[in-house]
């Protein structure tokens, strides 16, 4: 979903699809169906599809950052490092556009495009009612499983049928906290959450390793709201 409006070949678009159809099963969003929505409660899910629209283009989503983790050649010493990692710029940027769609408080959030979606479902005929509710409410756990773990995480559970008692990709990250604590203690905001970030990055090695973690748990669920927004589209007659 939103390839179309990557650049560079936007290889990552369907890498990360596949990844959430794995995981997810999730319907194809441009099969939903269209919904009647109030004038008034429109705005609010077209800001979502717009700000997911010009976060597909933005060089975070579209770049092949990767983390390298090994020996440096030619010596014992190891290192963990973030391989073409996002300007400090680019960064900042995307956190500001992606809070947009993620944080509860905003009005183009996912909550409340979902909120909407719903209240505008009651005009619909009951049978086809409870089939878009439970179309819906697919979308709405799986951005609650992606808030959990990463799309890495329960990719790596999926295929291995592990637990988190595992050994498994990013087995320790919660993606809505690690966001949160860059978004309240650098990115967004020298807030309340600065003293767990400088303990997170106090390490050189922990540094890449939770800056790379924050950037996937952006990258995932982006992917996620990429699709939603096209089911936003197809639901406003789009």
């Amino acid at each position: 979903p939103l390839q179309q409006f990557g650049r560079d070949g936007s290889k990552g678009f369907r890498h990360y699809w596949e990844l959430l159809d794995y995981v997810f099963g999730l319907p194809d969003p441009n099969l939903f169906p269209h919904i009647p929505v109030p004038e008034g409660d429109r705005e609010g899910l077209l800001r979502f599809i717009e700000m997911s629209r010009r976060l597909a283009g933005f060089s975070v989503i579209n770049d092949e950052t990767s983390l390298s983790v090994g020996t440096d050649s030619g010596t014992d010493d190891w290192h963990v490092r973030v391989i073409d990692p996002p300007a400090d710029e680019n960064f900042l940027g995307a956190s500001a556009a992606f809070r947009q769609l993620h944080n509860d408080g905003e009005t183009a959030s996912f909550t409340n495009a979902h909120n909407t979606l719903f209240k505008a479902m009651r005009s619909l005929p009951s049978e086809q009612q409870e089939e878009v509710k439970a179309i819906v409410a697919q979308w709405r756990a799986a951005r609650g499983k992606l808030m959990n773990n990463t799309i890495q995480t329960l990719t790596a559970l999926k295929a291995g049928n592990a637990t988190l008692e595992n050994p498994v990709s990013y087995g320790n990250i919660n993606p809505d906290e690690l966001i949160r604590t860059f978004n309240y203690g650098d990115s967004l905001h020298f807030g309340d959450a600065r003293d767990n970030l400088d303990n997170l990055l106090a390490d050189p090695f922990h540094e890449a390793y939770y800056k790379y973690a924050a950037l996937l748990s952006i990258v995932g669920l982006s992917h996620l709201y990429f699709g939603y927004a096209v089911l936003l589209g197809r639901a406003l007659g789009g």
